[in-house]
């Protein structure tokens, strides 16, 4: 990881979405690095090139087509070169056994998305600091976990 900007990729089937945090994080107070894939397979072929940047971390929709984002979630977390990341998993309302899971299979970060674009920002921004607070100080990642609604 490099410390003196943090890579962040977004992996949304919805354009909105992607355009939407790719904005976000241009207007982040640290330096961030975005990229987007529209879906998990794409994202993982990206992953296994040897060619790929590691991220600092990774927001994924829940319902990503497939309903397979916890699928991706647990080959990510099982595979050491990823030890490292922050996977954010996002999404408009979840069941609490579903967040559950998602910190049961490694994901560090369950952030509800809110309706509009401002409180977005908001949400985005607070965890993009929070994650960037782990990389430059050298914490656990491991004991990394966080909500926001």
């Amino acid at each position: 990881m490099n410390n003196e900007n943090l890579s962040v990729i977004v992996t949304d089937h919805d354009e909105v979405n992607r355009i939407f945090f790719k904005n976000i994080c241009k207007d982040a107070k640290i330096p961030v690095r975005s990229l987007e894939f529209d879906n998990g397979r794409v994202l993982m072929e990206y992953l296994s090139t040897v060619d790929a940047v590691i991220p600092g971390m990774l927001f994924m929709n829940y319902h990503l087509p497939g309903k397979e984002s916890l699928n991706y979630l647990n080959r990510i977390k099982s595979d050491p070169k990823f030890s490292e990341l922050i996977v954010v998993i996002y999404s408009p309302g979840l069941t609490e056994e579903q967040i559950e899971e998602i910190f049961i299979k490694g994901g560090n970060v369950f952030m509800k998305l809110p309706g509009n674009y401002q409180a977005l920002k908001k949400l985005l921004l607070e965890v993009v600091s929070a994650s960037w607070q782990y990389h430059t100080s050298a914490l656990s990642i491991d004991t990394f976990i966080m909500r926001v609604d």
